[in-house]
C-alpha cells in the first residue's frame, strides 16, 4: 500500500511539474517557433502535384482550412494536378464534399484525384506513390496538412520514396483589428490588469492549444518511428 501511495505522489507530482511548464511556455513564442519549425521543407521549385491531406474530415475546421489553402496553392500552381487523400467508407462524401470546396474556390474539377484508400499518414503515401507516375519517377510535390502534422507527413512521403517534397502549411488566418480596449470603451471603471491585452484573452489559449497538439504529433511520431515509417 504504502509502495502504491508513493507511486501514486511521485505521479502527481510528475504531471503537475509538466502543467506548470506548459502554463510557464504558453506565455512564449516557444509554441509557435517550434510549429514553424516543423512545417519547413527545401524548395523543389514548381510542383506537379499538390498533396491535400484529409483531416478531421468535412466540414470541421482542420479540413475547411486545409481546402481552403490547397486551393489557394493551386491558383499558384495552375499546372499541377491535386490529390485528395481521404479515406472513403462505403458511401462516405467527405471526398466528394471536398472536392466541391476546391471547384467552389476556382479549382477545375479536371485536376483532381483521389487517395482514398489511406487510414493514416503512411497509407497515403504509399498511396499517392503509387498514383503519380511509373517506379523510378521522382515528382514534385507539395503537402498541403496543418502545421503541427506537416513534420510526419514530410518524413513519412520521404520514406515512401518521394525525394521532392514541399510543405505548404494551410495556417489559420488571425484577426487583423486592433481588439485592445480601456475601460471607458466598455463602460467599466476599471480593468483586471493584463486584461486589456491579448495574452491572457487569446494568445495563451492559443499557445497552450498549440502545445497540446504538438505533444499529440511528438507522441506520435515517436510511434513511426518505431514502425519504421519515417
Amino acid at each position: 500500500m504504502k509502495r502504491l501511495l508513493r507511486w501514486c505522489r511521485r505521479c502527481l507530482v510528475g504531471a503537475g511539474c509538466i502543467a506548470v511548464l506548459y502554463v510557464g511556455l504558453a506565455l512564449t513564442s516557444v509554441p509557435w517557433k517550434l510549429c514553424g519549425w516543423m512545417t519547413t521543407a527545401p524548395d523543389h521549385g514548381d510542383p506537379e502535384w499538390i498533396v491535400l491531406l484529409g483531416g478531421g474530415g468535412i466540414p470541421s475546421e482542420s479540413g475547411l482550412v486545409r481546402c481552403y489553402h490547397a486551393a489557394e496553392v493551386a491558383a499558384m500552381y495552375p499546372r499541377a494536378r491535386v490529390i485528395i487523400c481521404m479515406p472513403r467508407d462505403g458511401e462516405d462524401p467527405a471526398p466528394d464534399l471536398m472536392t466541391q470546396e476546391l471547384a467552389m474556390r476556382g479549382v477545375d474539377l479536371t485536376r483532381i484525384r483521389f487517395e482514398d484508400r489511406g487510414r493514416n499518414t503512411r497509407e497515403q503515401a504509399l498511396g499517392v506513390a503509387g498514383r503519380t507516375g511509373a517506379p523510378g519517377y521522382q515528382p514534385i510535390i507539395t503537402l498541403v496538412t496543418s502545421p503541427e502534422h506537416m513534420k510526419r507527413s514530410l518524413l513519412s512521403f520521404r520514406k515512401a520514396g518521394f525525394e521532392k517534397v514541399g510543405s505548404s502549411a494551410a495556417w489559420d488566418s488571425g484577426v487583423s483589428a486592433d481588439l485592445h480596449y480601456a475601460p471607458e470603451d466598455v463602460g467599466a471603471k476599471a480593468i483586471p490588469p493584463g486584461a486589456r491585452g491579448m495574452m491572457i484573452r487569446y494568445r495563451f489559449w492559443d499557445n497552450l492549444g498549440l502545445l497540446i497538439e504538438l505533444t499529440r504529433e511528438a507522441v506520435a511520431m515517436g510511434y513511426y518511428k518505431a514502425m519504421g515509417w519515417i
